[in-house]
């Protein structure tokens, strides 16, 4: 099962990370079996969620020259490597972003108290970095077939993937890690593609976004969000099992994953209750 907690900052942040990334904090919300919900607190929750929400754009229509942004995610399902996860799953995510790491903190110290009243709070983090484990004909290669980011009706499903690697990952040379990512069948056996290679297969239809959350976080060491159409939901299935697939990616022989939030992108906090 896994522990939720009231919410806590870690404020502990290593300074060499908080470089010039963008800051994601990420909320989950799981009710308190002794408490209902009424319309008066629903009320005086959502109004609480909106005037904190003031000084952020908010991302159900996306603009790329937005710093501080907030999406709202109502959850469909909650679940680990496919199997559900025992005892109270969380029925919503708010995730708030900026450059501004201070930004980030004052929003959930907010709104904190408040949901706190209904719901146990999982509060966890990450920041965008420089991608690892490529190379300038890989990223050319990104930017020109990732695909243009939509809009909460056109791209209504989100999903949120905490996943950590193991010590033996950590204690491979670089030279290592990169060559596993890449397919390298020479080394790794004939269909061996590597993460990217599996990436390659569907970016052009699926939204990415990697946060670090290592020695930021303790819960994990990534974040990764994913964006993408109802009519792409296949698509992102065959993304997950290609993944986790070690004869074509030997990569994920050392990840470990954390449960995965599937949720509904909403127009505002008032949609998530």
């Amino acid at each position: 099962m896994v522990a939720f907690v009231l919410l806590v900052w870690f404020c502990a942040v290593n300074p060499v990370l908080a470089g010039q990334g963008q800051w994601a904090g990420f909320l989950y919300l799981v009710p308190k079996a002794s408490s209902e919900l009424g319309a008066d607190q629903k009320a005086r929750m959502v109004e609480e969620i909106k005037e904190a929400a003031r000084e952020f754009h908010n991302d159900f229509k996306p603009d790329s020259q937005a710093q501080d942004t907030i999406e709202f995610l109502k959850g469909v399902k909650f679940d680990l490597m496919g199997k559900a996860v025992e005892g109270p799953s969380p029925v919503a995510l708010i995730r708030v972003e900026s450059a501004n790491i201070q930004k980030v903190d004052d929003f959930f110290a907010t709104v904190g108290p408040v949901i706190g009243e209904w719901f146990f709070l999982d509060f966890r983090m990450g920041v965008t970095g420089q991608l690892n484990y490529t190379n300038t004909e890989t990223l050319a290669r990104l930017k020109k077939e990732a695909p243009k980011r939509g809009d909460g009706k056109e791209q209504p499903n989100a999903v949120v993937f905490p996943l950590s690697k193991n010590a033996e990952w950590w204690a491979l040379p670089t030279d290592r890690r990169t060559e596993l990512f890449s397919s390298h069948e020479d080394k790794f056996g004939k269909g061996h593609l590597g993460h990217n290679g599996v990436g390659f297969l569907y970016i052009s239809k699926i939204y990415r976004k990697l946060y670090h959350s290592r020695f930021i976080d303790p819960q994990q060491d990534f974040m990764t969000y994913f964006e993408f159409a109802d009519t792409d939901k296949p698509v992102f299935e065959s993304l997950l099992s290609g993944l986790r697939d070690t004869a074509k990616n030997q990569e994920w022989k050392y990840v470990k994953e954390g449960p995965i939030f599937w949720g509904k992108r909403v127009e505002g906090p008032a949609g998530l209750f």
